[in-house]
């Protein structure tokens, strides 16, 4: 499905998102993995043609868990790169909480092995906060899982200062509930995530402003992370946002009904958190999606105590895209959310999409039969009409979350600088 990808080539004739989110036709040329020049050859569409393949900016998902080293059973990194291509991904950042974690600078030349064994990708890897392993290459940044520390200022303080740039997972444990008859919603109830981001905002602003990181709230989930983005950048601080489309498109009802399929950490939310979230993408205040794709064998979700995590990077780019298909969002909007902002927070090469000097990462999009959805601000429910063309899964998990959604394309084609 996917050649490598030549360092320099023509695309001639195509239809492409244009750095302006115009659709244009013209011509494509890639020198030394860098797009050399942009020939347009008729005038900008706000559109595709609807029976048109087309080239977009490929995606970088700043947040996946392929399970290597230590679960490469459940995905690992060669079957993960698989269905990443398969989502239009180019670049992945792969998170830390492996066995073991990555928390030594050893620990992170170790797993870089593995990925420059066996992704084809581009690829950069998180270093868990807990650890003394110094920010260089591939690391992107530090990994903070607020489950596993306490939620004071004491102890998150050290873990932010004088560090570039930390990513958090924002949920105290303490406030964690148990019993057999909870639903996993309820067991990790949302004030736990509202305690956790209290007591981040209290040890941020402790530090001295030279030794506060850039913070990237990860898989923000509704009411009360917006809550939180909105006072930490009223007060100064460097801060990145970023949802899973899963929280877009599911409630905690959802989950309910779905059982181990949709069980997710943090939790699926309510319907208001839900267009919460519609609400704050479309004003600019999440600045980009990360798919959490952390999958786990048939097996284990079948079982009685089954883990959370999800497959999603395989439908990354189709996704989103749908969504500006759909009118939710700007085309250009959606370019930001999968393949610029990301690029901006972690310190990846710069790109300004399909532009000259920018990477040639690049996606082509190709048409599905998908449903049209009603005129409203924010989606209430997609489904698919019978017939919409359904891929097989690659990804090891062996099941597709989001099978009813009406894709209006999918990628078929993928080049990497």
């Amino acid at each position: 499905m996917f050649a490598p990808s030549p360092s320099t080539y023509d695309l001639p004739d195509v239809w492409y998102l244009a750095a302006d989110g115009m659709f244009r036709f013209g011509s494509l040329s890639v020198t030394d993995g860098r797009i050399a020049s942009v020939r347009p050859a008729g005038p900008p569409l706000p559109r595709p043609p609807p029976d048109a393949p087309w080239w977009a900016p490929a995606g970088v998902d700043p947040h996946v868990h392929f399970r290597e080293p230590g679960a490469a059973a459940s995905e690992g990194v060669a079957n993960g790169s698989r269905a990443a291509r398969a989502g239009g991904v180019a670049w992945v950042c792969d998170m830390p909480n492996n066995v073991p974690p990555v928390l030594t600078a050893e620990d992170l030349r170790a797993k870089a092995a593995r990925f420059r064994r066996d992704c084809p990708l581009r690829f950069a890897l998180f270093l868990d906060a807990r650890g003394d392993a110094p920010l260089e290459p591939p690391a992107c940044g530090y990994k903070l899982f607020l489950t596993d520390v306490a939620c004071t200022r004491t102890a998150i303080a050290p873990l932010l200062r004088g560090r570039k740039r930390v990513t958090v997972h924002a949920e105290d444990a303490a406030r964690f509930r148990s019993g057999p008859a909870l639903p996993h919603h309820r067991r990790r109830p949302i004030r736990a995530v509202t305690a956790a981001l209290l007591a981040l905002e209290d040890a941020y602003f402790s530090l001295p402003e030279r030794d506060r990181p850039v913070l990237v709230l990860a898989h923000a989930t509704g009411r009360p992370e917006m809550a939180f983005a909105w006072r930490m950048r009223r007060k100064g601080a460097r801060l990145f946002v970023e949802t899973a489309p899963h929280y877009l498109l599911f409630t905690a009802r959802d989950q309910c009904a779905a059982g181990a399929a949709l069980k997710v950490n943090p939790p699926l939310r309510s319907g208001a958190d839900r267009i919460a979230l519609w609400h704050a993408i479309q004003e600019g205040d999440i600045d980009f999606f990360g798919s959490d794709h952390a999958p786990h064998l048939p097996e284990a979700k079948s079982s009685a105590d089954p883990p959370s995590g999800m497959p999603g990077v395989e439908w990354f780019l189709p996704l989103a895209y749908t969504f500006a298909a759909a009118g939710f969002l700007p085309f250009r909007r959606v370019m930001e959310l999968t393949s610029l902002a990301a690029r901006r927070a972690y310190g990846l090469p710069a790109s300004e999409g399909i532009a000259p000097g920018s990477p040639a990462d690049l996606a082509r999009m190709v048409p599905a039969a998908y449903a049209t959805l009603p005129a409203a601000r924010v989606p209430l429910r997609l489904s698919a009409r019978p017939g919409t063309p359904v891929r097989p899964v690659v990804s090891r998990a062996g099941y597709n979350p989001y099978r009813d959604f009406p894709f209006a394309w999918f990628v078929d084609d993928l080049r990497i600088s």
